[in-house]
Order: C-alpha cells, then structure tokens, then sequence
C-alpha cells in the first residue's frame, strides 16, 4: 500500500509536482502501472490526508506501482490507455525478428571470408616484395 509520501516521491522522480494537472499524474501513475489511478488522485488532493496513512486504503491491498521498469514490455492495452492509439503486437514475431538480425546470414559470412583472403594476399605479397623473396627474386 502506498502512503501520500510515496505517491509524492513518484511523481518527483518523473519530474512532477503534486500540484500537476490530473491527466500528467493519472499518465505518471499509468506508467507506474497502478492499478487504481482514480482514488490515488483524489486522496492526493485531499490536504487532509495523514501523512502514513494508506491512499489506495484496506479494500484493494492488491494495488501496486512498479516504477519505472523500463526493461518490461508494455503491453498493448497500457500504450491505449497512456497514449490512445491501438497497437496489435505480436510478441513471437517481434523476438523471430530479433534473432535474424541478431544472426550472421551466409552472404554477409562469404564477403568475411573474401576480404580475409584478398587482406592474407595483399600481406604475402607484400612481405614477399619487402624481402625480395619469390616472384620478387632478383634471380627469378
């Protein structure tokens, strides 16, 4: 449960003041992925409220806030109601995709191995010209 310090220090770590307008809280809180934006905004409006006292209160003691946990997917439904636009995300299609670019492909594989062979020839030559040995005999 969250008491009205912890909504405050939320809101700071987004960069918002108490004060702010109910959509930027309700967006923050959103983010934070709390689960019951309505009450925690009236009860933070609310000058009277204890300072240890619980915002969500004894009925909903399911109600958490993962702040800031940017390493999770978002899921669909949280980007609609943050952001309004509905996005159809296939989540298996998203990491096949990731692991092909993420994989060497055959082509990109031969053009390693030309330039290392064309690099390998270019230095025998060289040191071969350098020492005067080989084709670069002077007897030859």
């Amino acid at each position: 449960m969250y008491t009205k310090g912890h909504i405050e220090k939320i809101l700071r770590i987004n960069g918002l003041s108490p004060t702010a307008t109910d959509e930027e809280i309700k967006s923050v809180l959103l983010y934070a992925r709390c689960e019951d934006t309505e009450s925690i905004i009236a009860a933070l409006r609310n000058e009277n409220v204890d300072e240890n006292k619980d915002l969500c209160g004894v009925q909903r003691p399911s109600t958490r806030c993962n702040v800031l946990l940017a390493d999770e997917r978002l899921k669909p439904e949280t980007i609609k109601e943050l952001l309004g636009i509905d996005v159809e995300i296939n989540f298996s299609d998203l990491d096949a995709a990731r692991a092909r670019r993420q994989s060497v492909s055959t082509i990109q594989l031969g053009i390693i191995f030309a330039c290392s062979a064309v690099c390998a020839a270019i230095a025998m030559f060289g040191i071969m010209w350098y020492y005067q040995i080989g084709f670069f005999h002077p007897f030859a």
